[in-house]
């Protein structure tokens, strides 16, 4: 009785196998015994790989397989029936195959058969060739790019300078013109000056990941204190308060561009101010993994339906005629902050002031 009710739990036991086996997608399951014979052989993948339930259920890995399988899988089926478990990747007949032999464990937490689980994956594998291509097809034509911004916007700058040079050549020249004449002239070099503008900002967008130096461990307050001496003239002019409200740790980051990161965050601040005088707060939070930054100030705001766009290059909210500028600037942010692997976000209501966010890992390499 004791053997008949052995005999029902084991066919019980394998069928039950064989029904799980037959439901996954794409896949075949052979178990076997401590003697390498397959005791079950079940999968909807099995006659794809060019076996056949019927030819090895029963027979021993000797049997069903040629030499060199067997000498290339007999070990690693006796590994997995000592408790190993191995995965590994296999083509066959054009096809690309995950492989999983693993022990199987009774009751008594004993090993007392091993299993092997085929995975078709040629469709994964495909999306993930073509992912790689895309991925390489992008990281070329960005390089491209940038090459062609910075060679684009080094050899502009000789041809400005040289038209700047002649409009004011004329002026001089000319002497006592026109007020038209005279206005036309300073059109001509204000456009010159936004042009050169927009050439030193699209060089230094270029440059954040081309000529970007390696990450060491940097005083942070000891950047900030340079950003308030590159700024000394317009937070003087608007009277601009800069709020630390803890010191500033020391993190691991290229120095030149937290620099700029900070320039630029903080003239945005500045720039965009309400009528009363500019005040940037700047704090930290540390957690185990990262630091998160926050700059927030008191001007305008932003309406949350522009919160993506500002960090897109050339964007701009408002017309040159009420805020200078072009456009560049925090997408040089997100540029700098992407390179040191982290997120920028911002949060803003309009009227009620605008808190930059940054984050970025401890451990940069």
């Amino acid at each position: 009785l004791d053997r008949m009710r052995t005999e029902e739990h084991l066919s019980e036991t394998r069928e039950m196998y064989r029904t799980l086996a037959r439901n996954i997608p794409k896949a075949a399951v052979m178990l076997f015994d401590k003697d390498l014979r397959y005791r079950l052989v079940e999968g909807a993948e099995l006659e794809e790989q060019g076996f056949f339930k019927e030819d090895m259920e029963g027979r021993t890995l000797r049997e069903v397989l040629p030499a060199p399988r067997v000498k290339e899988l007999e070990p690693l089926y006796r590994k997995a029936l000592t408790g190993e478990q191995m995965m590994f990747e296999r083509s066959y007949n054009k096809k690309h195959y995950l492989i999983h032999i693993l022990p199987v464990r009774n009751e008594q937490d004993e090993v007392s058969a091993g299993m092997v689980m085929s995975l078709d994956i040629s469709d994964l594998k495909n999306i993930q060739s073509q992912l790689e291509e895309q991925a390489t097809e992008l990281k070329r034509s960005n390089e491209d790019l940038e090459l062609f911004a910075y060679a684009a916007s080094h050899d502009l700058q000789e041809p400005l300078r040289m038209v700047s040079s002649y409009v004011h050549l004329i002026q001089r020249r000319l002497g006592g013109v026109s007020p038209e004449v005279e206005e036309f002239m300073n059109f001509a070099v204000d456009g010159v000056k936004r042009m050169q503008e927009v050439i030193n900002d699209l060089l230094e967008y270029s440059r954040v990941d081309r000529k970007g130096s390696p990450f060491q461990m940097v005083d942070l307050n000891k950047v900030l204190q340079l950003v308030e001496i590159n700024l000394q003239n317009v937070i003087r002019s608007t009277n601009a308060k800069i709020v630390l409200e803890k010191p500033l740790p020391k993190a691991k980051v290229d120095q030149s561009q937290f620099i700029s990161l900070f320039q630029n965050l903080i003239e945005n601040s500045i720039k965009f101010r309400s009528k009363k005088a500019p005040e940037i707060r700047i704090s930290y939070e540390e957690h185990p993994d990262r630091w998160v930054f926050q700059v927030k100030d008191n001007g305008i705001g932003i309406e949350k339906k522009f919160f993506e766009r500002i960090f897109i290059i050339f964007q701009r909210l408002n017309s040159r005629t009420e805020y200078e500028g072009t456009g560049i600037g925090l997408a040089i942010c997100k540029k700098i902050v992407e390179r040191h692997m982290g997120n920028i976000w911002l949060w803003s209501e309009p009227n009620k002031g605008t808190t930059f966010f940054f984050e970025f890992p401890k451990n940069l390499k």
